[in-house]
Parts: structure tokens; sequence; C-alpha cells
């Protein structure tokens, strides 16, 4: 059921107008998760609220040669900007896995990387408005609009390019500064980091630090990642803060001490319910990836699926993510027998855990595949925007059993699709579970307890066959209304997230 919008016009006049600085650190790496969809969503709310937003991005070109001093820099620079933005960056790991893999050369690399890091950290301690070069976003017929991992670009305003900035900050937190990196925003209203980062602005009026989760020193905690996340976390102190969710600023009160030198009187807090992140177009026909649907239930979507046939898992998996517990109650539910299959969207990543899941899974496939039968696991990778909002709306059910979250995008956008979900019982989805009827489409399981997931599975595939049974003369049409339904769902919850969001974030600006 839609829900009703009965929120009042938002008076945008706090934030209307202003040109804000946002930091696209999680834009500029090879895969977007998490905290890039949350960036993303944060620059479409305040673009389509008024607002100026600009991204504080490390990319820096080196200067045009003077024998092309007739061609446009700007246009030259903003077509580099965009490739670097399209392809992601990780040019440090690439050279040591490449050209130091043998022990001597690696000590060698490490001792001059050491060295190299702590000179630039000293030289790259402040950014200056002479040194920034200020790139407006104007290409718009450029082919780069058109790559759906740059679709948040139509909402920016321009650029400022900072050299090496993130990479400078990384390394002060690393030797250990508690000083953070500072740069000069004169003519700017606001900047706004949106994960913990040891970068400062100056000359600007409001100042504000995202904090998502603290699961760095929650879980797995090791010294050396510890403390770095530490000296970012306590830079937020100087800063208006956002929580991500009320579980995470629970845990913030908890880690931080507030007995210490540093001034809190000066700062305020908010907590932001993240804009969910499934790009769905009302408009758009999302049956055609099933053409040749029929009362036989085919089809020719690409990794074989059948439409509310099948249970979604997405994450990068690591160990907190539990993938190997929730494929080992898919395989003793059995239900596998009854054609409902598991996806699982996200990168495999190299770790024990992925290791485990795979191990699973290729043993699962393999005793099918020598029954002359398809795979039961489908393991996606990593895969765009759109392609995610298919297997959403055609899915049976959402699945989650992560050990801990700061929030849990999947389940927040399950649960605004209205698709049965059954998810782990950390703080953060009990919290999700709380808000408007969301408890109506979240079932909470004890992770101590696998028989309880064993059975909710059980019970999620014979509902799909009572459903199929009620209605098998009409198949096709139940399965579009059931996406049209999630759709208008989603899209009115997202209006009601996105104002609330733009009220709690306004709450923030200092006047």
């Amino acid at each position: 059921m839609c829900p009703v919008l009965t929120n009042p016009k938002l008076d945008i006049s706090s934030v209307s107008g202003k040109r804000i600085v946002i930091t696209a650190h999680e834009l500029e790496s090879t895969e977007h998760r998490g905290i890039s969809a949350y960036t993303k969503s944060l620059v479409k709310v305040l673009s389509d609220n008024g607002c100026e937003v600009w991204l504080l991005t490390e990319f820096f070109p080196g200067k045009q040669s003077k024998k092309l001093k007739k061609i446009n820099s700007d246009f030259i620079y903003h077509s580099y900007l965009l490739e670097f933005l399209a392809r992601g960056y990780n040019i440090e790991t690439t050279l040591q896995n490449t050209l130091f893999r043998f022990l001597p050369l690696n000590i060698i690399f490490k001792l001059r990387t050491n060295i190299r890091h702590y000179i630039l950290s000293v030289r790259l301690r402040f950014y200056p408005r002479r040194n920034l070069l200020y790139i407006k976003n104007l290409q718009n017929n450029s082919p780069y609009f058109k790559l759906k991992r740059l679709n948040y670009l139509t909402h920016v305003k321009g650029f400022i390019c900072a050299r090496r900035i993130y990479y400078s900050s990384k390394i002060r937190s690393i030797l250990g500064f508690t000083s953070p990196v500072k740069i000069d925003l004169k003519g700017f209203d606001a900047y706004i980091s949106t994960s913990p980062l040891n970068i400062r602005p100056i000359n600007v009026d409001t100042y504000i630090q995202s904090i998502h989760d603290l699961i760095p020193l929650e879980y797995d905690p090791k010294s050396f990642p510890g403390k770095v996340f530490s000296i970012k976390l306590l830079e937020s102190l100087k800063a208006n803060r956002i929580f991500i969710s009320n579980t995470t600023k629970k845990k913030f009160k908890e880690v931080i001490k507030y007995n210490t030198t540093e001034n809190c009187s000066k700062t305020c807090e908010s907590v932001v319910l993240q804009v969910p992140t499934l790009d769905i177009d009302k408009n758009k026909d999302y049956n055609y990836y099933y053409p040749h649907y029929s009362t036989q239930y085919q089809s020719n979507y690409k990794y074989e699926l059948k439409p509310l046939k099948y249970i979604l898992f997405n994450a990068s998996v690591d160990p907190r993510k539990n993938l190997s517990f929730l494929i080992e109650s898919y395989i003793d539910s059995m239900i596998h027998e009854k054609d409902i299959k598991l996806v699982i969207v996200g990168k495999l990543n190299k770790n024990s855990e992925s290791e485990k899941s795979i191990s699973l899974i290729n043993e699962l496939n393999a005793n099918y595949i020598k029954r002359q039968y398809k795979n039961k696991i489908i393991t996606t990778g990593y895969i765009d925007d759109e392609e995610k909002t298919i297997l959403y709306l055609n899915s049976l059910a959402m699945v989650n059993p992560s050990l801990i979250e700061g929030l849990g995008l999947p389940v927040l956008d399950s649960a605004c699709l209205g698709l049965k979900s059954i998810v782990s019982d950390c703080d953060a989805h009990k919290e999700i579970s709380r808000l408007y009827d969301f408890s109506d489409y979240l079932v909470l399981e004890d992770l101590l307890y696998k028989q309880n997931w064993i059975n909710s599975l059980i019970s999620l595939a014979e509902q799909s066959r009572i459903s199929s049974i009620a209605e098998e003369d009409s198949r096709l049409p139940a399965i579009q209304k059931t996406i049209k339904s999630r759709i208008d769902r989603y899209l009115s919850y997202k209006e009601i997230i996105s104002n609330n969001c733009l009220k709690s974030i306004s709450s923030l600006f200092n006047t």
C-alpha cells in the first residue's frame, strides 16, 4: 500500500541559494557502494532544492602546453576529470602490485613510500585558494553524461580540484597527525564531508561531517586501522554532525569522551535517514527484461531467473555480512528443490567469508549440473544500478544476515518497495523496522538460531507456491501488478524520506 503524502510544503529558505562543497572521495573509487550512494542522494536532494553543489576532488590535471594556448583548457580539463570519475582510481596499489612483487624490491618500495608519505603530509597540509582549480560542469552534451555511473553529475554545478587531498589526509591519519588537512573554501557557504575525513575547511559558515557507523572500532578491530579511523572520528568534534541512524549516534556517544579539551558546545547534530538508493523511473517498463515470459514460466533474462522465483542478497562480501550463514540456511531449507533460487549481488572479495561461500555455492551447483539442472545459486558480481533495480523489483524477497550495520541500505530499499525481507535482528535493522509500516515487511531473526532462518525461508517458498496456484491463469498480469505496486510505493516513500532528509540537514546550517 502506498503511503499518503501528508508533508506540508517545505520551507527551503535556509538552504536555497547556498553554495555547498561536498566530498567526492567515495565517488572516485572503482566500485560505488554504500557511502557513494549516500553522496549521490545528498547531491540530488540539495540540488533539487535550490543549492549550488560543487564536488571536492583530488583530481588535478597537468598544465597545458603554451603551444596549445588557443585550445580551451577548461574544456580539456573537464574531459579528463570525467574520465577520472568514470574509471575510478587506485594507482598506489596498482604500482605496488605490478612493479614491486619481489621481496627486496617491495622493501625498497615501502621505505621509499614511507619517506615520500611523510614529505607529502607536511607539504600538502594546507590548500590555499591559489592552489585549487575550479572547473564548471558545463559539458551537458558530454558522452560521459550517458554513463549510469555518472548520472549524478546532472546535479553538480562544478568541481574543486585539490591535488591528492584525500591521499594526503589519509597519510596524515596513518602517521598519527591529529591536525587535519585544511582547505580554504572562501566564497562557499558550507562544506559537507560524506564520511569521517581528516579535512577541515576554513572561511565557510557551515562545516558538517557525516558518520555512518563505528564498525572499524566494533567489529574485527585492529590497532592500526582503528587508530586511523579514530583520528578521522575526532575531527568530527569540530563540525556539525550527520548521523545516518540513531544506532550510530548512540554508539558515537559511547565512544567519544565529551569531557576532553574539545569544545563541543558550538556544534549541533542531526539524525538523517538516508534517501533510498534504487533509481526507479515511474514511466519505465521494468518487465522488458522478461519479454518471452509464458505460462510455462520461462525467461530469456541473462541469469535465467523467473520473476518472483528467487531471493536476493545485496552486499559486497566481507565477514560481517555473514553470507556463508545464509547459504547454509538456504541449502538446509531445501527451497532450491522448489525452484526458488538465491541471487547474490555483490563482489566476492579475497577473504575467508568469500572463500567459504564460494565453496558452498560450487558444491550445491555442481550437484544440480550433474542432474542436468541449472545453477540454484547465482552470483552476479558488481552490477550497475539499472540491473540491480530490475533484480529488486522482480524478486520474491530480500535476505540480509549481517552481524552489524550502521543503517542497512538493502533493508531500507526493500522496506520502501514493500518487499518481504528476512534480516538479522541487529540494532540498525530493528531501527528500520520501527519506521512507518516497515515492520509489516521485515522478518527479524536471531542469528543464534539458524533453524528460525530455515523455517522463515520455507514459509516464504510456501507462500510463493500458494500465490502461484491462485494466479496461474493470469500469472503475467499479476507480476506486472506487483511490480507497479512496488514502484508506486517506493517513489512515495522516497519523496517522504527526501523531504525529511532536507529538513534534518537544514537544521545543521549555521545562520
